[in-house]
């Protein structure tokens, strides 16, 4: 009888076991897809960018804008309307549309490897 007992008790905490990788998978799965859906809003991208140019405003001590963006994850990034100021605040460059295909193996490497180059109005 004792036997008996200490099966079921095994067989109660494999249960649980596996029911806390099942949440933990399902969690995890969910939680991927929201980023994903996320990054894919146009609000979100222009936010995210918005944020990065004001970063790097404050690192170069320079006006550095975007008018917007269009992110296709691991594809393509469009950039509209790129201002970069000098330090004297005159028009270093300006790119009316930027276009750059990325690979997603260089991201992996915290790298960035552009496949694709294209401008408008540069």
């Amino acid at each position: 009888m004792p036997e008996k007992e200490a099966t079921t008790e095994q067989k109660r905490k494999r249960r649980r076991f596996l029911k806390a990788i099942i949440w933990l998978v399902v969690v995890w799965f969910f939680l991927i897809c929201s980023v994903w859906i996320a990054i894919k809003i146009p609000a979100v991208q222009n936010w995210a960018v918005q944020k990065t140019a004001g970063i790097l405003s404050t690192k170069f001590k320079t006006k550095v804008q975007v008018g917007n963006v269009d992110f296709q994850l691991f594809k393509t990034v469009v950039l509209n309307n790129v201002l970069i100021d000098d330090q004297r605040n005159d028009t270093l460059f300006f790119i009316g549309k930027f276009k750059a295909g990325i690979s997603l193996f260089s991201l992996l490497n915290k790298t960035i490897n552009l496949s694709s180059i294209e401008t408008d109005n540069a």
